[in-house]
């Protein structure tokens, strides 16, 4: 009698540990787990961009000044996280905000370079991998893991993401009005055609995957565009460069969507990540001198600082006037709209992932080519199938 209620003890204790973990674990989904591994069904995404989607920095910076520390919490994470998908591959690649004269991947450098070489920039670019070369890495990456396995079985669903652009748009704004158009047609052209590229790879050519590429946000409601340009100390006191910004984002989001329009060999998914980073503010409106554009808090904001970042680079001194710390960090990183003065801050990036995956879920059909989200497609709720 007493080995059985042993045994009943046990085997209790046992299901409350079960149902614990399945408490307390929810958010990794482990019956979502459990069933994709009983059906051989694997996800995974491919990520390319600039610092909007990694951490990982190709360059480091001197020793007189150390990196910002990184908030590690990105929306491609957290899209993994709400699609259950077993694999990250991270071929994106991110500059530290300071010093700010430094600048962050491009689609194609030598087409940017090109392009701004009148502006007279001095970027040290050719360091940097662009979108071309993050796809050779991909490509390298994918033969050898070929070689290595072959090919799978199972179902695989494959998610790319490719974000680019930002770094474009804040320097194209200096260039004549007539060679704004053909810069962005060059630039996305070239983006499509190393997506060319990475749909003939081995493990992607054998299914339809999906693509997600962003509309851009405006970068003239960053905290470094506030500060460098249109701040009482900025270079863009009348606003000119903003309003070009504003117009450059619009045309640069046109053009993305009448190229992925034509382009019909995988299945695109167009998330606005400037609208969305718009509800979560009001709309500008313009200060007292006319100059620079103020945003006000919505009433139901997640946030409560939306212009100024959590990493202030405004480094304290000790009595010596020795500088202590190359910054400062704010005591609640998810009060903020920005971690630094270009990039989200974690609590953003959870919502702005968790809002794609649900576009995802939600708004994509799959014999749908491509999928916008605009004032139209918003409140759609279609079926999902990310493959096919």
């Amino acid at each position: 009698m007493k080995l059985f209620a042993r045994l009943n003890v046990v085997v209790l204790l046992a299901i409350s540990a079960l149902l614990y973990l399945g408490w307390t674990l929810r958010s990794y989904h482990p019956i979502t787990r459990a069933k994709k591994v009983w059906s051989r069904k694997t996800t995974e995404i491919i990520v390319f961009g600039d610092s909007w989607s990694t951490n990982h920095l190709e360059l480091s910076l001197s020793a007189e000044r150390p990196a910002t520390p990184v908030d590690k919490k990105l929306w491609v994470d957290t899209l993994c996280l709400e699609l259950v998908c077993d694999r990250i591959y991270d071929l994106a690649q991110s500059l530290p905000s300071y010093p700010s004269h430094l600048r962050g991947p491009v689609i194609d450098n030598d087409i940017y370079v090109n392009h701004t070489r009148s502006l007279n920039l001095t970027t040290g670019l050719g360091k940097i991998p662009d979108f071309g070369h993050q796809v050779d890495d991909y490509l390298a990456q994918d033969d050898a893991r070929w070689k290595d396995d072959g090919e799978q079985n199972g179902q695989t669903t494959i998610i790319l993401t490719v974000f680019f652009g930002l770094q474009e748009i804040w320097d194209f704004v200096g260039l004549q009005q007539d060679a704004v158009l053909p810069a962005v047609m060059e630039c996305i052209s070239s983006m499509f055609a190393q997506l060319d590229r990475l749909v003939q790879a081995k493990s992607v050519k054998v299914i339809r995957p999906t693509v997600i590429i962003p509309k851009l946000p405006d970068p003239t409601f960053f905290p470094r565009w506030i500060t460098q340009r249109t701040s009482a100390n900025g270079t863009d006191k009348y606003g000119q460069l903003q309003r070009q910004a504003v117009v450059l984002t619009d045309l640069w989001n046109h053009v993305l969507e009448k190229q992925a329009e034509a382009w019909n060999k995988a299945h695109i998914v167009m998330p606005d990540f400037h609208t969305w980073m718009l509800e979560q503010m009001r709309e500008p409106e313009i200060d007292e001198t006319g100059l620079a554009a103020i945003s006000k808090i919505r009433a139901d904001s997640r946030f409560t600082e939306l212009t100024q970042p959590c990493v202030n680079y405004t480094a304290p001194f000790d009595r010596d006037g020795i500088e202590t710390r190359p910054f400062t960090v704010c005591e609640d990183p998810s009060q903020f709209l920005f971690w630094d003065d270009t990039r989200l801050s974690g609590t953003a990036h959870e919502m702005l992932g968790k809002h794609v995956a649900a576009i995802l879920k939600n708004n994509t059909a799959s014999n749908q080519t491509l999928y916008v989200e605009n004032a139209k497609t918003k409140d759609a709720n279609r079926t999902v199938s990310l493959s096919e």
